[in-house]
């Protein structure tokens, strides 16, 4: 059962900004969490508010920056756990709690996170707030990379998100070189090309070489190419080709790096 505001003595709610009323939570609830600071998550069923509670004592000026990471994680994980889309969305803290007390917070995170499914989407909510509130030790360790994924959602232009987190797995899989490398990118997928099930592989359009690309790096590498060529309609083509789906692989392949 969700906790009205006066029920709530420490904790926060946030406005959830940008979800389409076509995902419903199954047997929806107060869902306890077994954590140092968070007693409770509650997600109402419209998708539009989201409840924090946190436990005795425990208070969000004191505990910011956990406490912010608990909430990025919240929407990360909903981001590349769920059947969800995602079109720069956002949440925003309402309303603040402290010993039963309203506290005026002005805070505004624009947190990239939106839903919207074709027909009526059913998940039981147990197994949601199972899967969006489990925080490995390495998310609070790389929060900052976290930071940076979930900015890069606000940009609105799916094309930019697409090759800044591009950029971003091979500055990840760099490691001690100078300069970063596409060949780091497709040598990790050559490696783990049994590990996921979207990867494909088509042999480069570069003049003079003859090796394949994974389909990150080729996309990648058609985008620069139109780019570099001034060539509008075949990026425009290629913008339809970065698909939500396509985002969310990306970020999935990104989050095994961080964590391995």
């Amino acid at each position: 059962m969700e906790k009205t505001k006066n029920d709530i003595m420490n904790g926060l709610v946030c406005e959830l900004i940008g979800f389409k009323k076509d995902f419903e939570l199954k047997k929806n609830g107060t869902y306890m969490l077994n954590d140092s600071l968070i007693k409770s998550i509650f997600i109402d069923d419209s998708l539009e508010k989201m409840t924090v509670e946190f436990k005795d004592g425990v208070t969000y000026s004191k505990n910011r920056e956990e406490i912010d990471i608990f909430l990025n994680q919240i929407l990360f994980n909903l981001i590349i756990k769920e059947p969800m889309s995602f079109d720069l969305p956002n949440y925003k803290i309402t309303d603040t709690y402290e010993n039963g007390c309203l506290i005026k917070d002005k805070t505004n995170n624009n947190i990239v996170f939106a839903s919207s499914c074709e027909g009526m989407l059913r998940r039981d909510a147990e197994k949601v707030y199972k899967d969006i509130t489990q925080l490995p030790a390495e998310f609070k360790k790389n929060s900052i990379k976290y930071e940076r994924i979930l900015k890069t959602f606000q940009n609105p232009n799916t094309i930019a998100q697409f090759m800044s987190l591009y950029q971003f797995l091979m500055e990840l899989l760099q490691g001690d070189k100078e300069c970063v490398s596409q060949k780091d990118v497709i040598d990790y997928f050559k490696k783990n090309k049994d590990k996921y099930s979207f990867l494909w592989f088509r042999p480069t359009r570069r003049k003079g070489r003859n090796f394949d690309e994974d389909c990150f790096t080729y996309i990648r590498n058609e985008i620069g190419h139109c780019e570099e060529t001034n060539d509008l309609n075949l990026y425009t083509q290629l913008g339809s080709t970065i698909t939500q789906d396509l985002i969310r692989q990306l970020v999935i392949v990104i989050n095994d790096v961080i964590m391995s």
